[in-house]
């Protein structure tokens, strides 16, 4: 199913943004994977979509930034469900394009 929905259009960049983000990623850092571990970001974008996992820590972040603790425990349940989103949006721009 491939329309020209406003929804389906910001899919499609978020699809685009987050291949290129590991590209960059693994180009930056020499990462030199094997081709059987290619699915891991796959899988853990999964998770974020539907909940079972996160990549955001408060108690890291408020270690990190302690001045800014309050805030983060404030915004923690937000920047987790905007990252969840996000990964529901990447596999939507995936679907479609396969």
């Amino acid at each position: 199913m491939n329309d020209n929905t406003p929804a389906s259009q910001l899919d499609n960049v978020a699809l685009d943004s987050f291949s290129l983000a590991v590209r960059v990623m693994v180009h930056a850092f020499e990462i030199d994977a094997p081709a059987a571990e290619f699915e891991k970001p796959w899988e853990l974008l999964r998770e974020i979509a539907d909940g079972s996992a996160t990549v955001t820590s408060t108690a890291e972040l408020a270690a990190r930034f302690p001045n800014m603790k309050d805030f983060l425990y404030d915004r923690v349940n937000s920047i987790i469900e905007n990252d969840r989103e996000t990964a529901r949006r990447v596999l939507r721009g995936l679907t479609a394009a396969y």
